[in-house]
């Protein structure tokens, strides 16, 4: 059988593209094997090492030049450090291999562990690709709508492709056309493009062909797909390290990092190996001496070999650093809306002046309107808490911090009505974090803010995102200052998993009240405690007057 795979990959990558080619040599068995690399400036000299790897075995190989012209267009968001332009290249594919129906597009990041030709002669049903489930499907899922709860968000490294059926539906051109125009917020640059452009036209494939770093490393990254999950950690067919930490990179993680090293000393980068040994060495000397690692709740010391645990507590240091950014990213107190804000009242005043009857429109212009103040007195307001030194942040330090506590650091964690964002950025810098909020002004300045890594938002009501399982925790402050409390808390039970933490917060008169709906609604309530004036959390609340009560709750 002949088998065709693609890869997109420039200078910079060509060790690991050598070591991947390796792997899959290594463990072939009697295939022809035609490789297809998109070349963004690979050297003449490295490409000589790619045709050497023919001494594991035989196989032809075609460099196609790839003009970055084209991609010009396609934003790079940041939001992982390592990913640039070629990573659009992915899109040619069905043009730049015309004579070529079917092909495996694959990563460089990966190892192959066993023979691929199975992978490749999988049924298609008709379907442009085949792809496998992502990690983190509800909070991608989540994250761009995708909608239907039976459609999986998948991970981009790994596609089977029907070329023939791209070229048909004109699956190239539509990729770009997204990329170029995208109708909501790009974050995993060409992976959320395929999701959003071909959600219908994608096979599911078994996970042991893209076992990702969360999935060896995590303990329920599948919650829809345990049994599978299970098989694929006890026989990885293909690794990927999606982690940023990757194997030629000091502090690896991830258990199939040494089948790197074993492929590696296979191709004729092979000194790379013993250089990668020298430069994490310093560095696994000085963790036998002294390591510092956080666990849960706690931080973990270990000296010569000794361990000593220690509460871990959310450090005011780092929240005050997290206050002069946001402080700086307030002096730019959103001029878009003001201009929207005055364009909108010249509309509704010009209606108004001209005596005609409105249009329908008026009424949804006038909420608007009402929207945008909301999100701009949010901003004004923490702006000048922040500026005089208030109570505000420092409550919020405390309200976050406790939250992060009772949840868990590295967790996954749902902010409900965030506002601006600034707490979920708290969150954000020792969990994974998705805030969410009505208000899509706010939701647009916070993107705007904080967004990035570890931390994400969503416009929409709380009782209304269709979310299912997916979160360790979530928080919801002042739940007696948002409209239909106990439908977004009915939401959020729906986001948690099973003994998923809430924290909620309320007025101290409200406690009794906001215990009978946690318990109505399937939460067990665990202690309540009474905040009055920063750093006095009290367990106690009986006779207390004034202040706010924090709930600390559990799924059923």
């Amino acid at each position: 059988m002949r088998i065709d795979i693609c890869f997109s990959c420039d200078d910079k990558y060509v060790q690991h593209l050598a070591v991947t080619i390796a792997s899959i040599l290594y463990n072939a068995k009697g295939d022809e094997y035609h490789f297809h690399i998109l070349d963004g400036g690979i050297s003449r000299k490295n490409k000589k090492r790619i045709e050497d790897l023919r001494s594991i075995k035989c196989f032809d190989i075609e460099f196609m030049p790839v003009n970055y012209d084209e991609f010009k267009d396609c934003p790079i968001t940041g939001y992982v450090d390592y990913i640039s332009k070629p990573t659009y290249f992915r899109f040619k594919i069905p043009s730049m291999l015309k004579d070529v129906d079917k092909v495996l597009y694959l990563d460089c990041d990966i190892v192959v562990l066993k023979d691929i030709a199975e992978l490749f002669g999988t049924d298609m049903d008709g379907k442009c690709m085949g792809a496998i489930p992502d990690t983190a499907n509800h909070w991608h899922k989540a994250r761009i709508s995708l909608g239907d709860k039976n459609r999986l968000y998948c991970n981009a490294g790994i596609l089977l492709i029907n070329n023939k059926r791209c070229r048909e539906l004109g699956v190239e051109d539509r990729l770009f056309s997204y990329a170029r125009n995208p109708e909501q917020k790009i974050t995993f640059q060409d992976q959320d493009v395929i999701n959003i452009v071909l959600a219908d036209e994608i096979k599911y494939l078994p996970i042991k062909w893209n076992v990702m770093h969360d999935a060896l490393c995590t303990s329920n990254p599948y919650p829809e797909l345990p049994a599978e999950h299970d098989y694929a950690v006890k026989n990885p067919h293909i690794v990927h390290f999606t982690n940023p930490q990757k194997p030629w990179n000091s502090r690896c993680k991830n258990p199939y990092r040494k089948s790197y090293y074993k492929f590696l000393k296979k191709t004729p980068f092979k000194g790379s190996y013993y250089k990668i040994k020298v430069k994490q060495f310093p560095g696994k000397i000085m963790r036998t001496l002294f390591s510092v690692r956080k666990d849960s709740d706690r931080k973990v010391i270990c000296v010569l070999g000794m361990r000593f645990k220690s509460s871990y507590k959310f450090r005011k240091d780092d929240f005050y650093h997290e206050i002069n950014i946001i402080k700086n990213q307030l002096k730019d107190v959103n001029e878009g809306l003001k201009a929207r804000l005055d364009e909108i009242g010249a509309q509704i005043r010009g209606i108004k002046e001209s005596g005609k009857p409105a249009p329908h429109d008026t009424a949804k212009a006038t909420d608007e309107v009402r929207e945008m103040r909301a999100a701009m007195d949010l901003v004004l307001s923490h702006a000048a808490e922040m500026r005089n030194g208030g109570r505000a942040p420092s409550e919020r330090l405390e309200t976050y911090g406790l939250a992060l506590r009772e949840i868990g650091a590295g967790s996954r964690i749902l902010d409900a009505a965030c506002g601006i964002g600034d707490g979920t950025a708290l969150l954000g810098a020792e969990a994974d974090v998705m805030g969410i909020d009505a208000n899509p002004y706010a939701i647009e300045f916070a993107q705007k803010a904080f967004g990035g890594k570890n931390v994400s938002f969503i416009c929409g009501a709380t009782s209304k995102t269709g979310m299912t399982e997916g979160f360790d925790g979530a928080v919801l402050f002042r739940a007696d200052g948002i409209s239909g409390a106990e439908q977004a808390l009915s939401g959020i039970r729906n986001a948690l998993k099973s003994g998923g933490k809430l924290v909620v917060s309320a007025r101290n008169e409200s406690a009794g009240a906001m215990k009978e709906l946690l318990e109505k609604l399937g939460f067990s309530v665990g202690k309540t405690l009474f905040l009055n004036g920063v750093g006095s959390f009290k367990a106690n609340t009986s006779g207390a007057e004034g202040g706010r009560i924090i709930c600390i709750a559990k799924k059923k």
